[in-house]
Protein backbone atom coordinates (compact mmCIF):
# COMPACT_ATOMS: atom_id res chain seq x y z
CA UNK A 1 0.00 0.00 0.00
CA UNK A 2 1.22 3.43 -0.34
CA UNK A 3 0.63 6.74 0.88
CA UNK A 4 -1.61 9.58 -0.60
CA UNK A 5 -0.07 12.92 -1.30
CA UNK A 6 -1.59 16.46 -0.44
CA UNK A 7 -0.70 19.72 -2.41
CA UNK A 8 2.43 20.66 -1.69
CA UNK A 9 2.04 24.28 0.59
CA UNK A 10 5.88 26.11 2.01
CA UNK A 11 7.01 25.30 5.26
CA UNK A 12 6.47 28.44 7.38
CA UNK A 13 6.24 27.62 10.64
CA UNK A 14 9.37 28.41 11.96
CA UNK A 15 9.71 31.56 11.26
CA UNK A 16 6.01 32.59 12.58
CA UNK A 17 6.58 30.50 15.42
CA UNK A 18 9.67 32.70 16.53
CA UNK A 19 7.41 35.51 16.96
CA UNK A 20 5.99 33.27 20.10
CA UNK A 21 8.43 34.65 22.81
CA UNK A 22 8.19 34.26 26.53
CA UNK A 23 5.90 36.56 28.48
CA UNK A 24 5.10 38.27 25.07
CA UNK A 25 1.67 38.59 23.56
CA UNK A 26 0.88 34.97 21.92
CA UNK A 27 0.11 34.96 18.33
CA UNK A 28 -3.36 34.86 17.47
CA UNK A 29 -4.66 31.58 17.62
CA UNK A 30 -5.96 31.05 14.29
CA UNK A 31 -2.67 31.87 13.01
CA UNK A 32 -0.87 29.39 14.80
CA UNK A 33 -3.79 27.08 13.51
CA UNK A 34 -3.03 27.83 10.14
CA UNK A 35 0.73 27.21 10.77
CA UNK A 36 -0.09 23.78 11.98
CA UNK A 37 -1.91 23.17 9.48
CA UNK A 38 0.91 23.77 7.03
CA UNK A 39 3.02 22.16 8.80
CA UNK A 40 1.88 18.78 9.03
CA UNK A 41 0.74 19.26 5.18
CA UNK A 42 4.14 20.13 4.08
CA UNK A 43 5.44 17.07 6.65
CA UNK A 44 2.76 14.63 5.56
CA UNK A 45 4.64 15.09 1.54
CA UNK A 46 7.87 14.14 2.99
CA UNK A 47 7.12 11.50 5.22
CA UNK A 48 4.76 9.55 2.10
CA UNK A 49 8.11 9.91 -0.15
CA UNK A 50 10.07 8.04 2.41
CA UNK A 51 6.98 5.55 3.10
CA UNK A 52 6.71 4.99 -0.70
CA UNK A 53 10.23 4.56 -1.33
CA UNK A 54 10.19 2.09 0.91
CA UNK A 55 12.28 3.49 4.29
CA UNK A 56 9.31 3.58 6.80
CA UNK A 57 12.14 4.71 9.45
CA UNK A 58 12.86 8.01 8.02
CA UNK A 59 8.65 8.22 7.27
CA UNK A 60 8.10 7.77 11.15
CA UNK A 61 10.64 9.78 12.07
CA UNK A 62 9.46 12.99 9.89
CA UNK A 63 5.38 12.41 10.94
CA UNK A 64 6.49 12.18 14.93
CA UNK A 65 9.12 15.58 14.03
CA UNK A 66 6.14 16.91 12.82
CA UNK A 67 3.54 16.00 15.38
CA UNK A 68 5.93 16.86 18.62
CA UNK A 69 6.63 20.30 16.78
CA UNK A 70 2.90 22.00 16.35
CA UNK A 71 2.04 20.23 19.90
CA UNK A 72 3.70 22.77 21.90
CA UNK A 73 2.08 25.88 19.73
CA UNK A 74 -1.73 24.02 19.98
CA UNK A 75 -1.55 25.38 23.80
CA UNK A 76 -5.15 27.35 23.38
CA UNK A 77 -6.37 23.18 21.68
CA UNK A 78 -6.46 21.11 24.27
CA UNK A 79 -7.99 18.56 23.34
CA UNK A 80 -5.79 18.36 19.54
CA UNK A 81 -2.75 17.96 22.40
CA UNK A 82 -4.25 15.04 23.95
CA UNK A 83 -5.30 13.55 20.80
CA UNK A 84 -1.06 13.90 19.68
CA UNK A 85 -0.61 12.51 22.81
CA UNK A 86 -2.55 9.38 22.71
CA UNK A 87 -1.90 8.69 19.10
CA UNK A 88 1.19 8.65 19.52
CA UNK A 89 1.20 6.40 22.47
CA UNK A 90 -0.98 3.84 20.45
CA UNK A 91 1.12 4.08 17.53
CA UNK A 92 4.19 2.71 19.79
CA UNK A 93 2.05 -0.27 20.43
CA UNK A 94 1.92 -1.25 16.62
CA UNK A 95 4.47 -3.92 15.83
CA UNK A 96 6.99 -3.17 12.73
CA UNK A 97 8.33 0.37 11.36
CA UNK A 98 6.29 0.04 8.76
CA UNK A 99 2.80 -0.26 10.56
CA UNK A 100 4.09 1.93 12.78
CA UNK A 101 4.99 4.49 9.63
CA UNK A 102 1.49 3.88 8.30
CA UNK A 103 -0.34 4.06 11.62
CA UNK A 104 1.69 7.83 12.36
CA UNK A 105 0.51 8.79 8.83
CA UNK A 106 -3.02 8.14 9.60
CA UNK A 107 -2.50 10.42 12.88
CA UNK A 108 -1.08 13.22 10.87
CA UNK A 109 -3.96 13.63 8.71
CA UNK A 110 -6.35 13.08 11.43
CA UNK A 111 -4.83 15.84 13.30
CA UNK A 112 -4.54 17.91 10.02
CA UNK A 113 -8.43 17.68 9.39
CA UNK A 114 -9.41 18.06 13.56
CA UNK A 115 -7.67 21.62 12.78
CA UNK A 116 -9.83 22.58 10.13
CA UNK A 117 -13.26 21.28 11.49
CA UNK A 118 -16.03 24.72 11.11
CA UNK A 119 -16.33 25.25 14.72
CA UNK A 120 -12.62 25.08 15.83
CA UNK A 121 -11.93 27.39 13.18
CA UNK A 122 -14.82 29.97 14.03
CA UNK A 123 -13.15 29.73 17.40
CA UNK A 124 -9.76 30.47 16.03
CA UNK A 125 -10.35 34.05 15.00
CA UNK A 126 -9.07 36.19 17.42
CA UNK A 127 -11.06 38.92 18.84
CA UNK A 128 -11.67 41.46 21.54
CA UNK A 129 -14.35 42.76 24.09
CA UNK A 130 -14.58 45.45 25.64
CA UNK A 131 -16.92 48.29 27.00
CA UNK A 132 -18.12 50.08 30.27
CA UNK A 133 -20.56 49.63 32.57
CA UNK A 134 -22.92 52.20 33.97
CA UNK A 135 -26.14 52.30 36.87
CA UNK A 136 -28.31 54.73 35.96
CA UNK A 137 -25.73 56.90 33.90
CA UNK A 138 -23.03 56.64 36.34
CA UNK A 139 -19.81 54.40 35.91
CA UNK A 140 -20.09 51.07 37.76
CA UNK A 141 -16.87 49.81 39.70
CA UNK A 142 -15.68 46.54 40.97
CA UNK A 143 -18.66 44.81 38.98
CA UNK A 144 -18.44 41.38 37.76
CA UNK A 145 -19.37 40.64 33.64
CA UNK A 146 -20.20 37.43 32.62
CA UNK A 147 -20.99 36.44 28.93
CA UNK A 148 -22.12 33.01 27.65
CA UNK A 149 -23.29 31.71 24.78
CA UNK A 150 -23.97 28.20 24.79
CA UNK A 151 -21.69 26.40 27.38
CA UNK A 152 -19.00 28.73 27.13
CA UNK A 153 -18.50 31.79 29.28
CA UNK A 154 -15.89 34.21 30.02
CA UNK A 155 -15.75 36.27 33.08
CA UNK A 156 -14.06 39.97 33.94
CA UNK A 157 -14.45 42.66 36.12
CA UNK A 158 -15.00 46.59 36.11
CA UNK A 159 -12.03 48.95 36.55
CA UNK A 160 -12.91 52.40 39.34
CA UNK A 161 -14.16 54.07 35.75
CA UNK A 162 -16.42 50.96 35.30
CA UNK A 163 -14.24 50.26 32.28
CA UNK A 164 -13.81 46.46 31.12
CA UNK A 165 -12.15 44.01 29.04
CA UNK A 166 -11.76 40.59 28.12
CA UNK A 167 -7.98 39.41 28.68
CA UNK A 168 -8.66 36.52 26.37
CA UNK A 169 -9.60 36.26 22.66
CA UNK A 170 -13.88 35.39 22.66
CA UNK A 171 -14.59 32.99 19.76
CA UNK A 172 -17.18 35.34 17.12
CA UNK A 173 -21.00 35.06 18.20
CA UNK A 174 -23.98 36.11 19.83
CA UNK A 175 -23.72 36.04 23.74
CA UNK A 176 -26.32 36.83 26.69
CA UNK A 177 -24.43 38.97 29.40
CA UNK A 178 -25.31 39.54 33.01
CA UNK A 179 -23.76 42.07 35.85
CA UNK A 180 -23.36 41.55 39.66
CA UNK A 181 -22.02 43.57 42.06
CA UNK A 182 -23.11 45.93 44.57
CA UNK A 183 -25.73 47.96 43.61
CA UNK A 184 -26.15 45.86 40.70
CA UNK A 185 -30.37 45.25 40.37
CA UNK A 186 -31.08 41.42 40.90
CA UNK A 187 -32.57 40.73 37.42
CA UNK A 188 -29.57 41.90 35.92
CA UNK A 189 -27.81 38.66 37.69
CA UNK A 190 -29.39 36.18 35.90
CA UNK A 191 -29.47 35.26 31.74
CA UNK A 192 -33.15 34.59 31.85
CA UNK A 193 -34.38 38.28 32.94
CA UNK A 194 -31.14 40.30 32.49
CA UNK A 195 -31.64 41.30 28.76
CA UNK A 196 -28.26 42.27 27.84
CA UNK A 197 -27.51 40.61 24.49
CA UNK A 198 -23.87 41.34 22.77
CA UNK A 199 -22.49 40.45 19.23
CA UNK A 200 -19.08 39.33 18.96
CA UNK A 201 -17.68 39.77 15.72
CA UNK A 202 -13.84 39.24 14.52
CA UNK A 203 -11.47 41.97 15.66
CA UNK A 204 -12.87 44.86 18.19
CA UNK A 205 -15.61 45.17 19.93
CA UNK A 206 -17.03 47.28 21.93
CA UNK A 207 -20.60 46.32 24.52
CA UNK A 208 -20.91 49.38 26.68
CA UNK A 209 -24.08 48.41 29.29
CA UNK A 210 -26.14 50.89 30.60
CA UNK A 211 -28.06 49.30 33.63
CA UNK A 212 -31.45 51.13 35.41
CA UNK A 213 -31.84 50.90 38.94
CA UNK A 214 -35.50 50.38 38.42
Amino acid sequence: MKLRFVPLLTLVFLASASAQQPGAKSVAEGELDRIAIDVLKEMHNKGAELYNAGEPSGCLKIYGTALLTVKPFLKHRPSIQKSIAAGIAEVEKAEGLKLQAFKMHELVEKIWADLQKPELLAESVATGLSGTITLDGKKLADATITVSSGKRAFTTSTNFEGGYTFADPLPPGDYAAIVTGAGVPEHYRTVGTAGIAIKVTPGKNTGDVALIAK
